[in-house]
């Protein structure tokens, strides 16, 4: 539970002591409660609700999660990541009016703005895989507090509507990779889920399969594999017949690792299979995001089947294979693929190599805000640390600790 409460910015010191208040009664004040039944979710691997504890006194939560605005663009990241008993359901929607103006309403917009906020994507999308999910992440919500959501509430023609409200979802989609990848699940699960809010009001069925393959990750991430499965599975249902390759091969390539994290081999390299036949002979994919899907992600995918599976060697060789073939501007994946494949290279004894990847991961690593960033380095410190005797060790100790200190927050001494 104290460990949930840091992944949202809460710190707490309970105990057995405080454990035996509660089985006595006492009824702690939320969110201790909702951390509690987190807790207890990843460890029994089902959903657990606070209420089911015995704190009955909350109020029952709702079990969709309608996406908030407000908490989307709080300042505080101490939003509990809460287990979702049901995904989102895409809902038909009647056609927007448009001449309809609401009071306090801007001037009547158009595709220039469309244009504007497509420029901002990608932007924001380079930002994020250059320096990190911290770097720009005030800028952006700056930027959809005083310009998306003014502009969401103006007149405009219903193909501006609908574009806008497209472009807008990939806007809070980048925000919500952000917030995860500073570990601040809570808001970038609202965050997801108000895009696809926005993606289900533009009729865009690809950004819906988007935003289910990213709650998918987060789930895996926090150790919820059935609701990591289920999100994949529901995003390739999505993709399926209305995305493009790339965004399908995307999907499934998340199944596959969601499938492997449960031990379903034979369908986890199926999907793996199917997502790198599909950018093989995909001739449509220009780079634009949320069009395109490299290759690098899905060998780097095809390594943590591999992992979940407990096969190192080959999950070693196609972490080689993804840093082989990264966008040398993407140096956040970089350094993650990079430093799971020392930590894996630790772990299988291959010590010499593993200090020669290691020191490139603390080469890249330099200057990135990320926290996805620093739970690697902890992985990797795990990892070295039965060779700390060893030479090559201690010179990539040595070697991390003269360079300029990360942002990362974690000391390699």
């Amino acid at each position: 539970m104290n460990a949930a409460g840091s992944e949202v910015g809460l710190r707490y010191g309970y105990d057995r002591t405080s454990v035996a208040h509660w089985l006595a009664g006492s009824q702690p004040k939320g969110p201790v409660p909702e951390l509690v039944a987190e807790a207890f979710t990843r460890r029994l691997g089902r959903t657990v609700t606070a209420d089911a504890l015995g704190f009955a006194h909350l109020p029952a939560q709702p079990a969709r999660y309608a996406g908030s605005w407000t908490v989307v663009l709080s300042e505080s990241d101490a939003v509990p990541y809460r287990d979702m008993e049901q995904l989102p359901k895409w809902r038909e929607l009647a056609a927007r009016s448009a001449t309809a103006e609401r009071r306090g309403a801007p001037r009547r917009i158009g595709s220039a703005e469309v244009a504007l906020l497509s420029d901002a994507v990608r932007h924001f999308v380079r930002a994020m895989q250059t320096h990190g999910g911290s770097f720009t992440r005030s800028a952006l919500a700056d930027y959809l507090a005083h310009t998306l959501a003014v502009w969401l509430r103006a007149p405009a023609a219903p193909d501006v509507q609908r574009a806008l409200r497209e472009v807008g979802s990939h806007l809070l989609f980048v925000f919500s990779l952000m917030h995860a990848d500073m570990g601040a699940h809570g808001r970038a699960q609202h965050g997801f889920t108000t895009s696809m809010e926005l993606a289900n009001e533009a009729g865009d069925h690809v950004s819906w399969a988007i935003g289910l393959r990213a709650l998918s990750a987060q789930a895996l991430t926090l150790g919820h594999h059935g609701t990591a499965l289920q999100s994949a599975l529901s995003a390739v249902d999505a993709a399926a017949g209305r995305a493009p390759a790339a965004v399908r091969a995307y999907a499934l390539s998340q199944l596959a690792v969601a499938r492997a994290a449960l031990h379903e081999e034979q369908a986890a390299f199926r999907a793996l299979d199917q997502a790198e036949s599909l950018l093989a002979a995909d001739c449509e994919d220009d780079g634009r995001p949320f069009r395109s899907y490299p290759m690098s992600a899905v060998v780097f995918q095809r390594a943590e089947a591999h992992r979940h599976l407990g096969r190192l060697a080959p999950s070693i060789r196609a972490l080689r294979r993804s840093v082989d073939v990264r966008a040398p501007h993407d140096r956040r994946s970089l350094a993650l693929t990079q430093g799971r494949r020392a930590q894996l290279l630790f772990l299988s004894g291959q010590v010499e190599e593993a200090c020669a990847a290691g020191r490139a991961f603390v080469d890249t690593r330099q200057g990135l805000r990320s926290h996805a960033v620093g739970d690697t380095t902890r992985a990797l410190l795990r990892a070295l640390s039965p060779h700390t005797g060893h030479r090559a060790v201690r010179g990539l100790l040595q070697y991390a600790a003269e360079a300029s200190p990360s942002p990362a927050g974690t000391s390699w001494k």
